[in-house]
């Protein structure tokens, strides 16, 4: 049985590479999104078995959706990797309050992204 990937990026091009990233790993179906509102909507249609979000989004962040996300019983236990450019104490410290399973520093690269689900997903 596949895994599903949930990918959330505002930018195109970024949701692309991780989508493509996400599927060499084999046997996984990935899903995405444009920000948090669409991903809460994806979330609460289908399980999912990883998200994968960006931090800085327009409507609404990587933060407050993992904060929405922790506040559903559904959500309480699903890994979370998530990624910024900027990588501050504040941010990371949020992150980890969130219960986030890993913290990507941008520009992200295929092989780091495939190594992070592999051993999240245990493939």
């Amino acid at each position: 049985m596949s895994k599903r990937v949930l990918v959330v990026d505002d930018s195109v091009t970024m949701r692309e590479l991780l989508m493509e990233a996400v599927r060499r790993v084999g046997d996984v179906e990935v899903v995405s999104a444009g920000d948090g509102v669409e991903a809460m909507q994806k979330l609460a249609a289908s399980p999912f078995d990883l998200l994968i979000t960006d931090i800085g989004m327009p409507v609404m962040d990587g933060l407050a959706l993992i904060e929405r996300l922790r506040a559903r019983e559904a959500g309480r236990t699903l890994p979370v990797v998530i990624m910024s450019a900027m990588g501050s104490w504040e941010e990371r410290s949020r992150a980890t309050e969130l219960g986030v399973d890993e913290y990507i520093l941008k520009p992200v690269q295929a092989p780091q992204v495939i190594a992070v689900v592999k051993k999240i997903l245990a493939i």
